[in-house]
């Protein structure tokens, strides 16, 4: 659902590179990760936001979450 949201405001880019994609400028890319970044809090549920709020860049956040969602659905 997170890349769902990330899709519909066009921030869903940020998650797929963990550098700048060379047809991008800079600031155009630390934009779109900056906001890419506030947006995901958003939808986190509480506990899950705190054991991620230290991740400054998206993708690493991005990476975190995968890892966290996929060790739950492994053991349920």
């Amino acid at each position: 659902m997170m890349q769902d949201v990330l899709i519909i405001r066009r921030q869903v880019e940020a998650i797929h590179h963990n550098e700048k994609p060379t047809s991008m400028t800079i600031e155009k890319w630390k934009s779109l990760d900056e906001i890419a970044r506030s947006t995901m809090p958003m939808h986190l549920a509480e506990n899950i936001y705190f054991n991620m709020a230290k991740e400054m860049k998206v993708f690493k956040l991005w990476e975190k979450l995968q890892a966290v969602y996929e060790k739950q659905s492994s053991s349920s």
